[in-house]
Parts: structure tokens; C-alpha cells; sequence
């Protein structure tokens, strides 16, 4: 079966899908489930090349400061404020104690 497109106001597309890639609603065994959880899961886990420099600073230096962290890296304040944010969302890094006396802490070691 080949992929359907019906015209109107809004154009939709229907994509037939086989067994292998489709379930029943309801059903609790979702055979591709754990293929897809896999994929998005890695891709939400990759880091990238200024995300790794980070994290090799803070756990070199605990306790750098972004400011710092942009100086020895030559990334843009602006960008290591808006990675480490990315960092944190992905629970690959915290912050334990204040701003000024806390320390970086490395939650989970992700491939680049």
C-alpha cells in the first residue's frame, strides 16, 4: 500500500504502516517501543564538542565559575550559560551549594 494524500483546506498524509512498526491501541506490548526509546534516548544523551570542553572543566575545577569556564575554553559566555542550562535539562550535571562557594557535580557521563 503507498502513502495516501487527501487535498483540502489542510493537506494530511496517511503512511501505511506493517506489523513490524505498528501496534494496536490498547495493547500493552509495544514490539518497536524499546528500538524508538533507544534512539531518542541516545540522541537526547549526545554531547556536543563545547557541552564535553564544559564538563571537562568542571571536573578538573569543581568549583569554576562560567566566567572561568568561558576564559579556558574560548567558548562565548552567552553559549556556556545556555549549554550548561542544556546540561542540567539533560541531568548530565548539577550545581550543589551557592553560586559562589558551590561546586559542579558530574550526574552521568554521556558520549559526544
Amino acid at each position: 500500500m503507498s502513502p495516501e494524500l487527501i487535498d483540502g483546506d489542510v493537506f494530511r498524509i496517511i503512511v501505511p504502516l506493517d506489523d513490524e512498526y505498528s501496534y494496536e491501541v490498547g495493547n500493552n506490548t509495544t514490539p518497536t517501543n524499546g528500538v524508538v526509546n533507544g534512539v531518542v534516548n541516545g540522541a537526547v544523551k549526545r554531547l556536543s564538542d563545547n557541552e564535553m570542553k564544559i564538563i571537562a572543566c568542571m571536573s578538573a575545577e569543581p568549583s569554576i565559575s562560567k566566567k572561568r569556564i568561558s576564559e579556558k575554553t574560548g567558548i562565548a559566555a552567552r553559549t556556556v550559560d545556555r549549554s550548561i542550562s542544556d546540561l542540567r535539562g539533560k541531568n548530565v550535571i548539577d550545581r550543589q551549594g551557592s553560586d559562589k562557594t558551590g561546586v559542579w557535580v558530574i550526574l552521568n557521563e554521556c558520549s559526544s
